[in-house]
């Protein structure tokens, strides 16, 4: 059986977990992209920022948009494919610039939206 490393955002996220409490509130993990295997695939966007939740949920309901809503609960996930890193690093930006964010990354593959 082969095992796969883990992905550098989950790595990351197993070394600093999120403690569990009744004080977390909404928006405290964070909003990031990533691929799910390389750069032209598909990327996936995984939040708990409300606002962001609600615009992303509003994308992936309009039966034309290449996005899908693929995972809920605590944070959303979406999913869709990119043939190019730049253009899905364009989009990531211009969601984060409409929600009052900015990017930054964390590590190779993976970006983060954090508060201006």
């Amino acid at each position: 059986m082969v095992h796969k490393k883990p992905h550098p955002l989950l790595a990351w996220r197993l070394k600093h977990p999120v403690p569990i409490t009744d004080d977390i509130k909404a928006g405290e993990y964070g909003t990031f992209m990533f691929p799910e295997d390389n750069f032209n695939g598909y990327w996936r966007i995984q939040t708990d920022n409300p606002g962001i939740r609600s615009k992303m949920r509003k994308i992936a309901r309009d039966n034309k948009s290449p996005w899908t809503r693929v995972g809920w609960g605590t944070s959303d996930l979406f999913r869709r494919t990119f043939t190019r890193k730049p253009t899905a690093l364009a989009f990531f930006a211009k969601l984060g610039l409409e929600c009052g964010f900015s990017v930054i990354q964390p590590n190779k593959t993976t970006w983060e939206l954090r508060k201006r």
